[in-house]
């Protein structure tokens, strides 16, 4: 028999996969441990925990709707290889803020978001996908702890259209300039653009044909409809953007801005942070960005980047104008 909600979340259990098949959210104790690793589900991978629960996708759903309110998420969407996994693990340095870095059960919800075949389906998979980010911040508000969840590139969009209310959500856009972005998507391809499954969901996503083979034309669409995703959010959707190069001109003004944004207290840099400032945010303990010139990418061509810009032209043009900057 399954358990209550309200223990599993007294438990201090977060989710760590969905089961579509099988119609159900499994969930781990993770509230006290420091997601150091790369992403969420490198940390699940190391959890040995015993605390293990299983649940109906049903009971769920109707469990999670009587739990107490939580504070509204706090999200870190982006157009990819902007400097966002910096600026989570930095965020991370502090025990009270849990950060979750592009967490499966986030990215596997928007990907059924996106290929639901009926408005109806969509809808449903949107609001499982509210439900869990709500139950995870309330977890980790019962553990006195703050959570703010970095998304994955591409979800971005797919997650602010299942948290249609501007109270439901505060975000922060970290962005690069368009033709960097591609560039570095195009030299060292991200998972979501080759996984085939996966590359699916995010072209329909972004309204490419499925059996599109264009990587520049799907890094550049997906680059553009983040951004537009931020400029025609409704009225009263909060936000920021940080550009990459006022984060990498004063990382540590930007980590005080952002916590601050986000209401996370703080006011001066928190320990450990000379030492994650200068590391490669995806590496090992102890690699330093650009050691040796390893992480730069080649940038395009001419005509790569003539399409670049005629694709992102609007976007670009908005966020460079209009868009509420964070510094």
């Amino acid at each position: 028999m399954a358990p209550p909600l309200a223990d599993v979340s007294a438990s201090g259990l977060l989710p760590i996969g969905v089961d579509f098949p099988a119609g159900t959210v499994t969930f781990a104790r993770m509230v006290d441990r420091d997601f150091s690793e790369t992403w969420y589900d490198d940390t699940v991978r190391t959890c040995r925990s015993d605390t293990v629960a299983t649940l109906p996708l049903r009971v769920f759903l109707q469990q999670s709707a009587d739990l107490p309110p939580a504070a509204a998420p706090r999200l870190i969407g982006h157009v990819s290889r902007c400097g966002s996994t910096l600026l989570s693990n930095l965020l991370a340095l502090r025990p009270t803020t849990m950060v979750l870095k592009e967490p499966d059960f986030v990215t596997d919800v928007a990907h059924r978001v996106a290929l639901a075949p009926r408005p109806a389906d969509r809808q449903r998979h949107a609001e499982l996908l509210a439900a869990l980010l709500r139950y995870t911040c309330h977890v980790a508000n019962a553990h006195e702890r703050t959570c703010v969840v970095k998304v994955t590139s591409w979800t971005t969009p797919v997650v602010m259209a299942s948290l249609p209310r501007s109270a439901e959500a505060t975000w922060l856009l970290q962005w690069r300039q368009a033709h960097a972005v591609v560039a570095s998507n195009l030299a060292s391809p991200p998972g979501w653009g080759e996984d085939a499954q996966r590359g699916g969901a995010v072209r329909r996503a972004v309204g490419l044909p499925p059996s599109s083979t264009d990587g520049l034309e799907l890094y550049a669409s997906v680059w553009a409809h983040v951004v537009a995703a931020f400029a025609g959010a409704p009225d009263g959707v909060r936000y920021r953007a940080l550009g990459y190069d006022d984060f990498a001109a004063d990382k540590e003004e930007s980590l005080l801005a952002a916590e601050a944004w986000f209401g996370l207290g703080g006011g001066r840099r928190p320990p450990g942070y000379a030492e994650e400032s200068v590391r490669y945010s995806k590496g090992a303990v102890g690699e330093q960005f650009d050691r040796a010139g390893d992480h730069r990418r080649p940038r395009l061509d001419a005509p790569s980047l003539s399409r670049v810009e005629e694709l992102t032209a609007a976007a670009d043009a908005w966020l460079r104008t209009s868009a509420r900057r964070l510094l």
